[in-house]
Protein backbone atom coordinates (compact mmCIF):
# COMPACT_ATOMS: atom_id res chain seq x y z
CA UNK A 1 0.00 0.00 0.00
CA UNK A 2 1.69 3.44 -1.16
CA UNK A 3 1.77 6.11 1.70
CA UNK A 4 2.43 8.93 -0.42
CA UNK A 5 -1.81 9.73 -0.14
CA UNK A 6 -2.78 13.14 0.66
CA UNK A 7 -5.27 13.21 3.97
CA UNK A 8 -7.39 16.47 5.38
CA UNK A 9 -8.54 15.73 9.11
CA UNK A 10 -11.23 18.00 10.08
CA UNK A 11 -11.92 18.37 13.45
CA UNK A 12 -13.18 21.60 15.84
CA UNK A 13 -10.88 19.76 18.70
CA UNK A 14 -8.00 21.14 18.23
CA UNK A 15 -6.10 18.33 19.86
CA UNK A 16 -7.65 15.41 18.39
CA UNK A 17 -6.42 17.07 14.81
CA UNK A 18 -2.60 16.89 16.23
CA UNK A 19 -2.83 13.62 17.59
CA UNK A 20 -4.42 12.30 14.09
CA UNK A 21 -2.14 14.47 12.25
CA UNK A 22 0.98 13.13 13.78
CA UNK A 23 -0.46 9.37 13.46
CA UNK A 24 -1.16 9.90 9.59
CA UNK A 25 2.14 10.75 9.11
CA UNK A 26 3.92 8.55 10.84
CA UNK A 27 2.09 6.09 8.35
CA UNK A 28 3.87 8.11 5.49
CA UNK A 29 0.58 9.91 4.73
CA UNK A 30 0.88 13.80 3.76
CA UNK A 31 -1.73 15.11 5.95
CA UNK A 32 -3.85 18.65 5.92
CA UNK A 33 -5.61 20.00 9.13
CA UNK A 34 -8.98 21.92 9.55
CA UNK A 35 -10.94 23.18 12.35
CA UNK A 36 -14.24 24.32 10.16
CA UNK A 37 -16.54 23.65 7.29
CA UNK A 38 -14.65 26.58 5.70
CA UNK A 39 -10.94 26.32 6.31
CA UNK A 40 -11.56 22.57 5.29
CA UNK A 41 -12.88 23.95 1.31
CA UNK A 42 -10.35 26.03 1.28
CA UNK A 43 -7.99 23.78 1.44
CA UNK A 44 -9.61 21.12 -1.09
CA UNK A 45 -9.87 24.19 -3.03
CA UNK A 46 -6.34 24.72 -3.22
CA UNK A 47 -5.18 21.07 -3.40
CA UNK A 48 -5.58 17.30 -4.19
CA UNK A 49 -7.07 15.26 -1.69
CA UNK A 50 -7.45 11.72 -1.59
CA UNK A 51 -9.76 11.18 2.03
CA UNK A 52 -10.77 13.47 4.30
CA UNK A 53 -11.50 12.29 8.01
CA UNK A 54 -14.20 14.39 9.43
CA UNK A 55 -15.72 14.51 12.47
CA UNK A 56 -19.44 14.38 13.00
CA UNK A 57 -20.66 15.43 15.81
CA UNK A 58 -24.07 16.57 14.71
CA UNK A 59 -24.31 19.52 17.18
CA UNK A 60 -26.04 21.68 14.08
CA UNK A 61 -27.02 21.26 10.38
CA UNK A 62 -23.94 23.10 8.79
CA UNK A 63 -22.13 19.51 10.00
CA UNK A 64 -24.35 17.56 7.76
CA UNK A 65 -24.35 20.28 4.41
CA UNK A 66 -20.52 20.12 4.86
CA UNK A 67 -20.42 16.23 3.26
CA UNK A 68 -22.70 17.78 0.41
CA UNK A 69 -20.28 21.21 -0.31
CA UNK A 70 -17.36 18.73 -0.25
CA UNK A 71 -18.79 16.13 -2.94
CA UNK A 72 -19.58 19.55 -5.12
CA UNK A 73 -15.91 20.70 -4.69
CA UNK A 74 -14.09 17.33 -4.65
CA UNK A 75 -16.31 14.55 -5.61
CA UNK A 76 -13.63 12.13 -5.97
CA UNK A 77 -12.17 12.63 -2.53
CA UNK A 78 -13.35 9.65 0.28
CA UNK A 79 -14.94 11.07 3.31
CA UNK A 80 -14.54 8.85 6.21
CA UNK A 81 -16.80 10.02 8.82
CA UNK A 82 -15.64 9.38 12.70
CA UNK A 83 -18.86 9.08 14.33
CA UNK A 84 -20.28 8.19 18.29
CA UNK A 85 -21.80 4.70 18.69
CA UNK A 86 -25.25 6.45 19.61
CA UNK A 87 -25.45 8.59 16.62
CA UNK A 88 -25.12 6.10 13.77
CA UNK A 89 -28.51 5.84 13.47
CA UNK A 90 -29.51 9.43 12.56
CA UNK A 91 -26.15 9.62 10.47
CA UNK A 92 -27.21 6.86 8.17
CA UNK A 93 -31.13 7.98 7.69
CA UNK A 94 -29.12 11.47 7.12
CA UNK A 95 -26.56 10.85 4.45
CA UNK A 96 -26.50 8.47 1.90
CA UNK A 97 -24.13 5.25 2.41
CA UNK A 98 -23.12 5.56 -1.15
CA UNK A 99 -21.64 8.93 -0.15
CA UNK A 100 -19.61 8.35 2.92
CA UNK A 101 -17.75 5.40 4.91
CA UNK A 102 -18.06 4.80 8.56
CA UNK A 103 -16.21 4.53 11.50
CA UNK A 104 -17.04 4.20 15.10
CA UNK A 105 -15.32 6.28 17.57
CA UNK A 106 -14.08 5.33 19.89
CA UNK A 107 -11.07 3.81 17.61
CA UNK A 108 -7.67 2.77 18.15
CA UNK A 109 -5.25 3.64 15.60
CA UNK A 110 -4.43 0.17 14.36
CA UNK A 111 -8.28 0.36 13.39
CA UNK A 112 -8.34 3.56 11.59
CA UNK A 113 -5.09 3.13 10.12
CA UNK A 114 -7.11 -0.56 8.74
CA UNK A 115 -10.30 2.05 7.94
CA UNK A 116 -8.17 4.75 5.97
CA UNK A 117 -6.37 1.75 4.02
CA UNK A 118 -9.21 -0.19 3.11
CA UNK A 119 -10.97 2.77 1.98
CA UNK A 120 -7.40 3.89 -0.56
CA UNK A 121 -7.14 0.70 -1.88
CA UNK A 122 -11.25 0.52 -2.66
CA UNK A 123 -11.09 3.91 -4.23
CA UNK A 124 -7.37 2.80 -5.74
CA UNK A 125 -9.47 -0.38 -7.63
CA UNK A 126 -12.95 1.92 -8.07
CA UNK A 127 -10.41 4.55 -10.01
CA UNK A 128 -8.35 1.85 -12.01
CA UNK A 129 -11.83 0.14 -13.01
CA UNK A 130 -12.63 3.86 -14.28
CA UNK A 131 -9.58 4.38 -16.16
CA UNK A 132 -10.19 0.68 -17.28
CA UNK A 133 -13.39 1.25 -18.63
CA UNK A 134 -12.66 4.52 -20.68
CA UNK A 135 -10.01 2.91 -22.08
CA UNK A 136 -11.86 0.27 -23.15
CA UNK A 137 -13.96 2.80 -24.74
CA UNK A 138 -11.43 4.92 -26.43
CA UNK A 139 -9.71 1.97 -28.28
CA UNK A 140 -13.23 0.82 -29.07
CA UNK A 141 -14.42 4.49 -30.51
CA UNK A 142 -10.84 4.38 -32.39
CA UNK A 143 -11.60 0.98 -33.79
CA UNK A 144 -14.80 2.54 -34.96
CA UNK A 145 -13.55 5.38 -36.88
CA UNK A 146 -10.99 3.06 -38.20
CA UNK A 147 -13.48 0.89 -39.74
CA UNK A 148 -15.65 3.22 -41.19
CA UNK A 149 -12.88 5.04 -43.19
CA UNK A 150 -12.44 3.94 -46.64
CA UNK A 151 -9.73 6.82 -46.87
CA UNK A 152 -7.97 6.67 -43.04
CA UNK A 153 -6.22 9.97 -44.00
CA UNK A 154 -9.33 11.71 -43.98
CA UNK A 155 -10.11 10.49 -40.58
CA UNK A 156 -6.62 10.42 -39.48
CA UNK A 157 -7.68 13.11 -37.24
CA UNK A 158 -10.33 11.70 -35.18
CA UNK A 159 -8.29 8.72 -34.58
CA UNK A 160 -5.59 10.67 -32.85
CA UNK A 161 -8.04 13.21 -31.02
CA UNK A 162 -9.56 9.90 -29.44
CA UNK A 163 -5.76 8.18 -28.54
CA UNK A 164 -4.46 11.83 -27.11
CA UNK A 165 -6.72 11.19 -24.65
CA UNK A 166 -4.73 8.18 -23.23
CA UNK A 167 -1.43 8.88 -24.70
CA UNK A 168 0.25 12.77 -24.63
CA UNK A 169 1.56 13.97 -27.98
CA UNK A 170 1.59 17.04 -29.94
CA UNK A 171 2.66 14.91 -33.02
CA UNK A 172 0.92 11.96 -34.61
CA UNK A 173 1.55 10.33 -38.04
CA UNK A 174 1.14 7.18 -40.18
CA UNK A 175 4.48 6.22 -42.36
CA UNK A 176 4.41 3.87 -44.74
CA UNK A 177 7.57 2.44 -46.77
CA UNK A 178 7.63 1.42 -50.53
CA UNK A 179 8.00 -1.97 -51.48
CA UNK A 180 11.68 -1.59 -52.57
CA UNK A 181 12.58 -0.64 -49.28
CA UNK A 182 14.66 2.48 -49.92
CA UNK A 183 11.83 5.21 -48.95
CA UNK A 184 9.20 6.08 -46.52
CA UNK A 185 6.23 8.36 -47.05
CA UNK A 186 4.54 10.38 -44.55
CA UNK A 187 0.62 9.26 -45.31
CA UNK A 188 -0.98 10.95 -43.03
CA UNK A 189 0.23 13.56 -40.38
CA UNK A 190 -1.71 15.64 -37.40
CA UNK A 191 -0.24 18.30 -34.86
CA UNK A 192 -0.78 21.38 -32.88
CA UNK A 193 1.61 23.45 -34.84
CA UNK A 194 1.68 24.88 -38.10
CA UNK A 195 5.57 24.84 -39.31
CA UNK A 196 6.61 21.52 -39.91
CA UNK A 197 10.56 20.00 -41.78
CA UNK A 198 8.40 16.77 -42.62
CA UNK A 199 5.05 17.25 -44.25
CA UNK A 200 2.30 14.49 -45.11
CA UNK A 201 3.12 13.35 -48.98
CA UNK A 202 6.45 13.73 -48.91
CA UNK A 203 9.07 10.99 -49.18
CA UNK A 204 12.58 10.14 -47.37
CA UNK A 205 15.33 8.06 -46.92
CA UNK A 206 14.28 4.93 -45.31
CA UNK A 207 18.05 3.98 -44.31
CA UNK A 208 19.11 5.31 -40.82
CA UNK A 209 15.36 6.38 -39.74
CA UNK A 210 12.95 5.39 -36.84
CA UNK A 211 11.04 2.85 -39.54
CA UNK A 212 14.35 1.44 -40.87
CA UNK A 213 14.81 0.23 -37.11
CA UNK A 214 11.35 -0.73 -37.22
CA UNK A 215 11.26 -2.49 -39.86
CA UNK A 216 14.89 -4.63 -38.95
CA UNK A 217 13.87 -5.39 -35.62
CA UNK A 218 9.53 -5.73 -35.97
CA UNK A 219 9.43 -3.96 -32.59
CA UNK A 220 8.00 -0.36 -31.05
CA UNK A 221 10.90 2.49 -30.39
CA UNK A 222 10.66 5.40 -27.68
CA UNK A 223 13.33 8.06 -28.86
CA UNK A 224 13.35 10.06 -25.03
CA UNK A 225 15.58 12.53 -26.07
CA UNK A 226 15.59 13.14 -29.46
CA UNK A 227 18.42 16.03 -29.31
CA UNK A 228 20.51 13.02 -28.64
CA UNK A 229 18.71 10.52 -30.74
CA UNK A 230 20.52 8.04 -32.97
CA UNK A 231 17.97 8.26 -36.01
CA UNK A 232 18.47 11.26 -38.72
CA UNK A 233 14.84 12.10 -38.35
CA UNK A 234 15.01 12.73 -34.69
CA UNK A 235 17.80 15.40 -35.61
CA UNK A 236 14.78 16.71 -37.96
CA UNK A 237 11.96 16.30 -35.78
CA UNK A 238 14.39 18.45 -32.95
CA UNK A 239 13.72 21.44 -35.55
CA UNK A 240 10.25 21.03 -34.59
CA UNK A 241 10.50 21.31 -31.07
CA UNK A 242 9.95 17.36 -30.82
CA UNK A 243 11.48 16.47 -27.94
CA UNK A 244 10.79 12.82 -27.73
CA UNK A 245 9.31 9.99 -30.14
CA UNK A 246 7.40 6.93 -30.03
CA UNK A 247 7.40 4.28 -33.26
CA UNK A 248 4.69 1.50 -32.98
CA UNK A 249 4.69 -1.01 -35.97
CA UNK A 250 1.92 -1.80 -38.47
CA UNK A 251 2.18 -5.49 -39.33
CA UNK A 252 -0.14 -6.78 -42.46
CA UNK A 253 0.07 -10.32 -43.62
CA UNK A 254 3.39 -10.85 -41.56
CA UNK A 255 5.41 -7.89 -42.66
CA UNK A 256 6.17 -4.34 -41.03
CA UNK A 257 4.51 -2.15 -44.49
CA UNK A 258 5.16 1.32 -41.78
CA UNK A 259 4.49 2.49 -38.26
CA UNK A 260 2.47 4.63 -36.28
CA UNK A 261 4.38 7.50 -34.94
CA UNK A 262 3.90 9.94 -32.15
CA UNK A 263 6.13 13.31 -31.43
CA UNK A 264 6.10 15.06 -27.87
CA UNK A 265 7.25 18.76 -26.63
CA UNK A 266 8.70 17.21 -23.89
CA UNK A 267 11.36 14.89 -23.32
CA UNK A 268 10.43 11.20 -21.63
CA UNK A 269 6.91 11.54 -22.60
CA UNK A 270 6.16 7.74 -23.51
CA UNK A 271 6.62 5.04 -21.79
CA UNK A 272 5.63 0.96 -22.84
CA UNK A 273 2.12 1.24 -21.13
CA UNK A 274 1.65 3.30 -24.77
CA UNK A 275 2.08 -0.32 -26.44
CA UNK A 276 -0.97 -1.58 -24.80
CA UNK A 277 -3.44 0.57 -25.86
CA UNK A 278 -1.32 0.72 -29.36
CA UNK A 279 -0.88 -3.10 -29.85
CA UNK A 280 -5.37 -3.22 -29.43
CA UNK A 281 -5.36 -0.48 -32.66
CA UNK A 282 -2.28 -1.33 -35.02
CA UNK A 283 -4.07 -4.33 -36.85
CA UNK A 284 -6.84 -2.50 -37.63
CA UNK A 285 -5.03 0.37 -38.94
CA UNK A 286 -2.50 -1.56 -40.63
CA UNK A 287 -5.60 -2.86 -42.67
CA UNK A 288 -6.97 0.63 -43.07
CA UNK A 289 -3.84 1.54 -44.94
CA UNK A 290 -3.45 -1.37 -47.29
CA UNK A 291 -7.41 -0.51 -48.30
CA UNK A 292 -6.99 3.06 -48.67
CA UNK A 293 -4.11 2.04 -50.99
CA UNK A 294 -6.99 -0.39 -52.94
CA UNK A 295 -9.38 2.27 -52.70
CA UNK A 296 -7.33 4.92 -54.18
CA UNK A 297 -5.86 2.43 -56.78
CA UNK A 298 -9.64 1.41 -57.35
CA UNK A 299 -10.66 5.70 -57.59
CA UNK A 300 -7.56 5.85 -60.08
CA UNK A 301 -9.07 2.76 -61.92
CA UNK A 302 -12.42 4.31 -62.08
CA UNK A 303 -10.92 7.78 -63.34
CA UNK A 304 -9.32 6.29 -66.19
CA UNK A 305 -12.12 4.10 -67.13
CA UNK A 306 -14.14 7.79 -66.63
CA UNK A 307 -11.97 9.72 -69.06
CA UNK A 308 -11.85 6.28 -72.03
CA UNK A 309 -15.79 6.32 -71.29
CA UNK A 310 -16.16 10.26 -71.46
CA UNK A 311 -13.97 10.11 -74.53
CA UNK A 312 -15.00 7.35 -76.48
CA UNK A 313 -15.22 8.23 -80.20
CA UNK A 314 -18.97 6.09 -80.36
CA UNK A 315 -21.80 6.86 -77.94
CA UNK A 316 -21.59 4.49 -75.02
CA UNK A 317 -25.10 3.99 -72.70
CA UNK A 318 -25.44 2.17 -69.26
CA UNK A 319 -28.46 0.98 -68.71
CA UNK A 320 -30.81 -1.74 -66.05
CA UNK A 321 -32.19 -4.75 -67.07
CA UNK A 322 -35.37 -2.56 -67.81
CA UNK A 323 -33.88 -0.29 -69.97
CA UNK A 324 -33.53 2.53 -67.60
CA UNK A 325 -30.57 5.06 -68.22
CA UNK A 326 -28.04 4.91 -65.22
CA UNK A 327 -25.08 7.27 -67.47
CA UNK A 328 -24.22 8.17 -70.82
CA UNK A 329 -20.83 9.77 -72.34
CA UNK A 330 -19.98 12.29 -74.22
CA UNK A 331 -20.40 11.20 -77.74
CA UNK A 332 -23.79 10.19 -76.65
CA UNK A 333 -24.75 13.83 -75.61
CA UNK A 334 -23.52 15.53 -79.19
CA UNK A 335 -24.95 12.53 -81.21
CA UNK A 336 -28.99 12.28 -79.82
CA UNK A 337 -28.78 16.12 -78.47
CA UNK A 338 -30.02 15.39 -74.83
CA UNK A 339 -27.77 16.07 -72.00
CA UNK A 340 -26.93 13.88 -69.40
CA UNK A 341 -29.10 15.35 -66.89
CA UNK A 342 -31.82 14.96 -69.55
CA UNK A 343 -31.29 11.04 -69.73
CA UNK A 344 -30.74 10.25 -66.67
CA UNK A 345 -33.73 7.92 -65.29
CA UNK A 346 -35.51 7.68 -68.34
CA UNK A 347 -35.73 4.77 -70.46
CA UNK A 348 -33.99 4.04 -73.30
CA UNK A 349 -37.51 3.37 -75.04
CA UNK A 350 -38.12 6.88 -75.02
CA UNK A 351 -35.96 7.47 -77.72
CA UNK A 352 -36.90 4.60 -80.01
CA UNK A 353 -39.40 4.97 -83.40
CA UNK A 354 -42.37 2.36 -82.06
CA UNK A 355 -40.68 0.00 -84.73
CA UNK A 356 -37.24 -0.31 -82.52
CA UNK A 357 -39.26 -0.50 -79.51
CA UNK A 358 -40.35 -3.82 -79.06
CA UNK A 359 -37.22 -5.24 -81.05
CA UNK A 360 -35.06 -3.31 -78.79
CA UNK A 361 -36.65 -5.14 -75.66
CA UNK A 362 -36.44 -8.24 -76.95
CA UNK A 363 -32.50 -7.71 -77.78
CA UNK A 364 -32.19 -6.92 -73.84
CA UNK A 365 -33.81 -10.12 -72.49
CA UNK A 366 -31.56 -11.91 -74.78
CA UNK A 367 -28.69 -10.44 -74.55
CA UNK A 368 -28.90 -11.52 -70.72
CA UNK A 369 -28.48 -14.96 -71.93
CA UNK A 370 -26.71 -14.98 -75.41
CA UNK A 371 -24.39 -12.56 -77.07
CA UNK A 372 -25.89 -10.24 -79.06
CA UNK A 373 -24.75 -9.94 -82.68
CA UNK A 374 -24.17 -6.08 -84.06
CA UNK A 375 -27.61 -5.09 -84.88
CA UNK A 376 -29.00 -1.92 -86.59
CA UNK A 377 -31.76 0.29 -84.85
CA UNK A 378 -33.38 3.81 -85.85
CA UNK A 379 -32.94 6.41 -82.31
CA UNK A 380 -34.73 9.84 -82.11
CA UNK A 381 -32.50 12.53 -81.52
CA UNK A 382 -33.95 15.83 -79.91
CA UNK A 383 -34.27 17.66 -82.90
CA UNK A 384 -36.69 14.66 -84.27
CA UNK A 385 -34.16 13.31 -86.33
CA UNK A 386 -34.02 9.55 -87.18
CA UNK A 387 -31.02 8.42 -86.63
CA UNK A 388 -29.68 4.86 -87.77
CA UNK A 389 -27.28 3.12 -85.19
CA UNK A 390 -25.34 0.17 -85.10
CA UNK A 391 -25.84 -1.71 -81.34
CA UNK A 392 -23.56 -3.89 -79.72
CA UNK A 393 -24.51 -4.71 -76.19
CA UNK A 394 -22.02 -6.13 -73.10
CA UNK A 395 -23.58 -7.56 -69.93
CA UNK A 396 -21.13 -6.45 -66.92
CA UNK A 397 -21.50 -8.70 -64.17
CA UNK A 398 -20.30 -9.88 -60.72
CA UNK A 399 -20.00 -13.49 -60.31
CA UNK A 400 -23.39 -14.21 -61.91
CA UNK A 401 -25.14 -11.39 -60.50
CA UNK A 402 -25.77 -8.89 -63.57
CA UNK A 403 -24.83 -5.16 -62.82
CA UNK A 404 -25.57 -3.33 -65.67
CA UNK A 405 -26.19 -3.32 -69.79
CA UNK A 406 -23.67 -1.51 -71.70
CA UNK A 407 -24.96 -0.66 -74.87
CA UNK A 408 -22.70 0.72 -77.73
CA UNK A 409 -23.78 2.67 -80.13
CA UNK A 410 -22.52 3.66 -83.44
CA UNK A 411 -24.31 5.96 -85.40
CA UNK A 412 -24.14 5.15 -89.40
CA UNK A 413 -26.87 7.51 -90.66
CA UNK A 414 -24.66 8.80 -92.89
CA UNK A 415 -23.12 5.51 -94.51
CA UNK A 416 -27.06 4.73 -94.60
CA UNK A 417 -27.91 8.10 -96.26
CA UNK A 418 -24.89 7.25 -98.73
CA UNK A 419 -26.12 3.85 -99.67
CA UNK A 420 -29.33 4.19 -100.50
CA UNK A 421 -27.77 7.76 -102.55
CA UNK A 422 -25.85 4.62 -104.58
CA UNK A 423 -28.63 1.99 -104.74
CA UNK A 424 -30.61 5.38 -106.31
CA UNK A 425 -27.75 6.22 -108.70
CA UNK A 426 -27.66 2.76 -109.53
CA UNK A 427 -31.12 2.39 -110.07
CA UNK A 428 -30.72 5.17 -112.76
CA UNK A 429 -28.09 3.88 -114.41
CA UNK A 430 -29.48 0.51 -114.75
CA UNK A 431 -32.30 2.43 -116.13
CA UNK A 432 -30.08 4.18 -118.80
CA UNK A 433 -27.96 1.24 -119.80
CA UNK A 434 -31.15 -1.16 -120.28
CA UNK A 435 -32.60 1.79 -122.61
CA UNK A 436 -29.13 1.06 -124.97
CA UNK A 437 -30.07 -1.37 -128.16
CA UNK A 438 -26.64 -3.45 -127.82
CA UNK A 439 -26.08 -6.78 -124.91
CA UNK A 440 -23.57 -5.57 -121.69
CA UNK A 441 -21.79 -7.87 -119.90
CA UNK A 442 -19.45 -7.08 -116.76
CA UNK A 443 -16.35 -9.70 -116.41
CA UNK A 444 -13.74 -9.92 -113.72
CA UNK A 445 -9.93 -11.15 -114.78
CA UNK A 446 -10.61 -14.76 -114.61
CA UNK A 447 -13.60 -13.98 -117.76
CA UNK A 448 -16.78 -14.47 -115.02
CA UNK A 449 -19.64 -12.23 -115.84
CA UNK A 450 -20.60 -10.10 -112.74
CA UNK A 451 -23.23 -8.25 -114.25
CA UNK A 452 -25.47 -8.52 -117.14
CA UNK A 453 -27.88 -5.64 -118.75
CA UNK A 454 -31.39 -6.00 -118.49
CA UNK A 455 -31.63 -7.01 -122.96
CA UNK A 456 -29.13 -9.47 -122.63
CA UNK A 457 -30.07 -11.00 -119.88
CA UNK A 458 -33.87 -11.39 -121.77
CA UNK A 459 -32.01 -12.29 -125.06
CA UNK A 460 -29.80 -14.86 -123.65
CA UNK A 461 -30.90 -18.65 -123.73
CA UNK A 462 -29.28 -18.45 -120.03
CA UNK A 463 -31.51 -15.96 -118.59
CA UNK A 464 -30.27 -14.46 -115.34
CA UNK A 465 -28.29 -17.99 -114.60
CA UNK A 466 -25.46 -16.13 -117.11
CA UNK A 467 -24.47 -14.67 -113.88
CA UNK A 468 -21.52 -16.15 -112.51
CA UNK A 469 -20.62 -18.25 -115.93
CA UNK A 470 -17.22 -17.41 -117.46
CA UNK A 471 -17.55 -15.53 -120.90
CA UNK A 472 -16.31 -18.51 -122.96
CA UNK A 473 -19.06 -21.07 -121.67
CA UNK A 474 -21.69 -18.46 -122.23
CA UNK A 475 -21.05 -17.67 -125.87
CA UNK A 476 -18.38 -19.69 -126.68
CA UNK A 477 -19.42 -23.05 -125.37
CA UNK A 478 -15.98 -23.33 -124.58
CA UNK A 479 -14.15 -24.15 -120.65
CA UNK A 480 -11.32 -21.96 -121.36
CA UNK A 481 -10.80 -18.43 -123.01
CA UNK A 482 -9.37 -18.53 -126.65
CA UNK A 483 -6.04 -17.35 -127.51
CA UNK A 484 -7.54 -14.30 -128.89
CA UNK A 485 -10.00 -13.30 -126.22
CA UNK A 486 -9.74 -9.44 -126.08
CA UNK A 487 -10.58 -9.57 -122.52
CA UNK A 488 -7.64 -11.66 -121.62
CA UNK A 489 -5.24 -9.10 -123.35
CA UNK A 490 -7.57 -6.30 -122.07
CA UNK A 491 -6.40 -7.42 -118.44
CA UNK A 492 -2.77 -8.24 -119.73
CA UNK A 493 -1.96 -5.06 -121.70
CA UNK A 494 -4.44 -2.26 -120.12
CA UNK A 495 -5.51 -1.54 -123.44
CA UNK A 496 -9.20 -1.81 -125.48
CA UNK A 497 -9.02 -5.00 -127.68
CA UNK A 498 -11.54 -5.77 -130.30
CA UNK A 499 -12.17 -9.27 -132.07
CA UNK A 500 -15.18 -10.63 -134.15
CA UNK A 501 -15.69 -14.45 -133.81
CA UNK A 502 -19.02 -16.65 -135.24
CA UNK A 503 -21.12 -17.99 -132.09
Amino acid sequence: MQKNHKILVVDDDTMICVSLTGLLEENGYHVYAASHQDEAIHVLMKYAVDLILLDLRLHDVAELSLVNRIKEVSPETIILVMIDQDKIKTVINTLCLDTVDYILKPFDPDYLKKAIEKALYKQQLEASLKRTLTEKEIISNTNKIIAASLDIREGFSDVCSELKKIIPFDRACLITSNEQGQWFQVFALTKTYHFSEINEGESFPLAGSLLGEIIKTGEPVIVNNTETGRFWTDRVLFKERIHSRLGFPLTYKGKVLGAFTFGSEKTNSFHEQCYYYLWQIAPQLAIAIENTKLFNRIKASEERYKTLFNNAADSMMMIDLNGKILTVNQREEIIIGYKTEELLGRYIYDFLPETSKRFVSELLVMATTNKIQTTEIEVISKSQQILVMELDIIVIKDGDNILYLLIHFRDITRRKNLELELIEEKKKLDNIVSKIGADLIVIDRHNKICWANKRLIERHPSGKNIINQTCSEAYCHLQAAPMDCPSVRVFDTGRMSQTERVI
